[in-house]
């Protein structure tokens, strides 16, 4: 309801991220004003040159994703983090209620009386697990939820190219064990927290045979070259909605100028962040064949 996401805005802009922001890293940037995608994607630019400049260009990459990152947050943890970032207790209960207010919904549809009655008294006395993903107050939530990991990484083990962007994170090291006694560090911490890695995600990669991060897959050359790429699933699911906008055009659902919209957001996108001619030269001409080159006249990949 759009009623209660102008509530949770203005507990946010007043009183959460101004609280929490100063205790962040400046290296992990997501939902932060002035920040964001882009900030990320320049500062793993930064880092790897700077690797590069230290170390040459064979090193290597840990990258690490949460399991169900917003799912496993623990209401306990969450009112501690907000304790220590200097909430009062009218804001810290406040709080606590909006990021339950999803979930007591859902436990409200459990048919079962003792089981939704277990639930509730879960929900009551902060035992119970789970942020509503999209909530602008979860997003605040979660930026901060693993603070101890990333300054235990920055401050404890004093490693600078660490950035982390939400569920994901990325660290440089000219030392594979060096990574490796990290990853047991960062599965220590996420014990701790309630988190878990996605092992298929996790992994360490040398800097030469490229890695991913934020959809950008990032490659190192032999002579300290960076090669950025978007991810091939990037170009599959536009052309999967560039498909849908066709359908929904021709059932008056959908305006040639949102389409149009839509594709040069993601167009300028790619062709900002990474080397992708070819791939953007195909996805150009796809749109053009189900559009007839709706307001793409001129346009370039």
């Amino acid at each position: 309801m759009i009623d209660t996401r102008v509530i949770q805005g203005a507990v946010c802009e007043t009183g959460i991220s101004p609280l929490v922001e100063t205790s962040l890293i400046y290296d992990n940037p997501a939902s932060t004003k002035g920040k964001g995608v882009d900030h990320a994607r320049r500062r793993i630019m930064k880092q790897l040159k700077d690797t590069i400049r230290r170390v040459g260009p064979e090193f290597y990459i840990l990258t690490y994703d949460f399991t169900n990152f917003f799912g496993s947050m623990k209401h306990s943890l969450c009112l501690e983090c907000l304790k220590k970032a200097g909430f009062d207790e009218k804001l810290q209960d406040f709080t606590m209620e909006l990021i339950k207010m999803y979930l007591r919904q859902d436990v409200a549809l459990v048919k079962d009386p003792d089981e939704r009655d277990r639930l509730t008294r879960e929900l009551d006395d902060n035992e119970a697990r789970g942020a509503t993903l999209g909530s602008q107050v979860s997003q605040d939530l979660a930026k901060f939820y693993p603070n101890r990991l990333d300054h235990r990484i920055k401050d404890v083990e004093g490693i600078k190219p660490y950035i982390r962007y939400m569920d994901d994170g990325e660290i440089q090291s000219e030392s594979k064990e060096r990574l490796w006694e990290l990853l047991k560090i960062i599965e220590q911490e996420c014990e701790k927290s309630g988190l878990a890695l996605n092992k298929k995600k996790t992994r360490i990669t040398k800097s030469t045979k490229g890695f991913v991060f934020l959809k950008i897959r990032y490659t190192v050359t032999k002579t300290g070259g960076i090669v950025r790429q978007m991810v091939r699933d990037g170009f599959i699911r536009m052309r999967r909605r560039l498909k849908k906008f066709r359908k929904r055009v021709d059932r008056g659902l959908m305006t040639l100028d949102d389409v149009f919209g839509s594709f040069k957001s993601w167009f300028g996108n790619a062709k900002k962040n990474a080397k992708t001619y070819r791939s953007r030269k195909r996805m150009l001409n796809y749109y053009n064949k189900l559009f007839n080159c709706y307001k793409t006249g001129g346009m370039v990949a």
